[in-house]
């Protein structure tokens, strides 16, 4: 049995060694194209597809963005201070085309409860968002786009998901909730252990 085994990862390993050269001489690349295996010229259907996608690429940029936040979660009245890297999408280069970053606070149920435009300062996008006291709790995304992005779809924008609290709900959960309640009743509480 042992014999036979043998004979089959030797015939295995035989096989592999001559498919593997085979694979490796279909393509060779030339001054970083395909060219043909056999002559060393470019394909011609590969560089026509090549300079419409460069041409593609000068007349309508497409970028990438990134939005970089200080935390996840939020209290109301806080700002939500966030950078945004903008890069080309081909190059992942800076600078980008765009001027403007957009950012959009989208509540859990998908309405637009806040934006802003943000500059770009020194080749960099940095701002924040701030959140009023009449927005309720729960889980918000977090949108960042270019006008350019905007022409590709809402698939190509970032989105972050974060989570918006109350701190007035946890002074209301009772004298078992781990910030003792109010603040009202923190400042009694030390009242009367310094009376006692």
């Amino acid at each position: 049995m042992s014999g036979t085994v043998m004979i089959l990862r030797n015939l295995f390993a035989g096989l592999l060694l001559w498919i593997f050269p085979l694979t490796l001489s279909g393509q060779r690349y030339i001054n970083g194209r395909i060219a043909d295996a056999g002559d060393g010229s470019p394909i011609p259907g590969v560089s026509v597809v090549y300079s419409h996608f460069e041409n593609q690429l000068e007349v309508y940029p497409q970028e990438k963005i990134h939005l970089h936040t200080d935390r996840d979660v939020y209290v109301l009245g806080e700002k939500i201070w966030f950078k945004a890297y903008v890069v080309d999408a081909h190059s992942h280069q800076y600078p980008s085309v765009s001027q403007y970053v957009y950012v959009e606070l989208i509540s859990p149920v998908d309405t637009l409860i806040n934006r802003v435009m943000i500059l770009q300062t020194d080749g960099m996008f940095y701002g924040h968002l701030p959140l009023t006291d009449f927005v309720p709790e729960g889980n918000y995304t977090l949108r960042a786009y270019t006008r350019y992005m905007e022409n590709l779809g809402d698939d190509y924008f970032f989105k972050k998901n974060i989570r918006i609290g109350n701190l007035s709900q946890k002074g209301k959960k009772g004298k078992n909730s781990e910030s003792g309640g109010s603040r009202e009743n923190q400042k009694n509480q030390i009242r009367e252990k310094d009376t006692i």
